[in-house]
């Protein structure tokens, strides 16, 4: 008797369902984990899947790879470390999430062939949708949130992106005022032109990464925010010049104080 074998309709099933196992694992084990190593560790089992499906074998070794060496090798492309207790317990939530999974999946493809493949692409269709769904949410957050900023110092000026930051609450230590943070080589020009404005002095911030540091602090005649539809306009604003890039994007070269905005509206 034969059997005709799709090895692509196995690894894309396998794919969908290793993912899905995973996911589920690494949530409820509290795993750090990314996409990317969620779809290579998925990645791993949908290859084995198709080799365990050309070997037609049953015998010890496979058996050994298929229900420990590969789930093992799965969790930790997912990020899984820790402890040998540890790895048990995540080993196990892992073949406990396996097996309920295959036996619903078993169940509708008893009662009805087709209600298994909806199910199919009801659960692809979720797992594309998710990370995408994501990110274009995250896209849509960072654009509404970025404006155009005109920054003026003794008659000349120059154009950047601003992000309108509710996490930037530098203020000034001397005098208490918000501090607005752009690139130093966005506004370079303008300064060397300009000369720098009121002076420079220093201001200490601290961020992800980098605990302690120090920024050069200045003072520019104005700067006119797009802000929904309207200009808002700012005078007299401090900026602190930051050294390398504030977006890895390059989405936008200035982070808005709040505050300031929220005084001039």
């Amino acid at each position: 008797m034969y059997h005709k074998i799709y090895p692509d309709v196995i690894f894309i099933a396998n794919l969908l369902i290793d993912y899905t196992i995973l996911s589920v694992t690494c949530r409820l084990c509290k795993i750090t984990t990314t996409y990317a190593k969620l779809a290579v560790s998925a990645i791993v089992g949908a290859v084995w899947s198709v080799i365990m499906a050309f070997m037609h074998g049953n015998n010890i070794p496979a058996l050994f790879c298929t229900y420990l060496c590969v789930p093992a090798a799965m969790l930790y492309i997912a990020g899984c470390r820790g402890h040998v207790r540890e790895w048990i317990y995540r080993y196990a939530a892992f073949m406990s999430v396996s097996v309920i999974m295959g036996g619903i999946m078993g169940l509708l493809r008893e009662k009805s062939a087709d209600t298994f493949a909806v199910l199919v692409a009801v659960v692809l269709f979720a797992q594309a949708a998710c990370p995408l769904l994501k990110y274009l949410s995250g896209y849509v957050k960072r654009r509404n949130l970025l404006y155009s900023v005109r920054i003026e110092l003794d008659g000349r000026s120059v154009d950047v992106m601003g992000l309108y930051d509710t996490g930037n609450s530098l203020a000034d230590p001397y005098n208490g005022k918000p501090v607005c943070i752009v690139e130093n080589k966005a506004v370079k020009d303008l300064m060397q032109a300009g000369g720098t404005g009121r002076g420079v002095r220093l201001i200490p911030y601290r961020s992800i990464g980098k605990s302690h540091g120090l920024m050069k602090l200045v003072t520019v005649d104005s700067i006119t925010i797009e802000y929904e539809g309207r200009q808002l306009r700012c005078e007299n604003p401090e900026l602190a010049l930051y050294e390398g890039r504030l977006s890895g994007e390059g989405d936008y070269s200035m982070i808005l104080n709040t505050a300031s905005l929220d005084k001039n509206k």
